[in-house]
């Protein structure tokens, strides 16, 4: 991925000279991301990038889960409960 938006960042054409399953869509949000930010494209940066979005990931759905019960411990367990599953997936995968 981190090679498919480095391509199409230096000018590369979609779906001609780099081949994408996501679409530009993909491919514009995530440029504009690091260029806003000033981001290599390098496994470090993704790999941040990447927990950032867990993080956000489980806050929004905890913040969720607080304002549907109104009760600030359910939305806290929620968001362990996802962060936990971003981080430990082989143990809640399905038989």
């Amino acid at each position: 991925m981190l090679a498919l938006l480095r391509e199409s960042s230096r000018g590369g054409s979609l779906y001609s000279d780099i081949y994408t399953q996501y679409g530009p869509a993909f491919n514009w949000i995530w440029n504009s991301f690091y260029s806003f930010f000033n981001l290599t494209y390098n496994h470090d940066t993704g790999r941040l990038v990447t927990l950032g979005c867990w993080v956000l990931a489980s806050l929004l759905i905890g913040v969720g889960v607080w304002r549907q019960t109104k009760q600030w411990y359910w939305g806290l367990i929620a968001q362990f409960a996802t962060g936990a599953c971003y981080l430990f997936p082989e143990k809640f995968k399905s038989q």
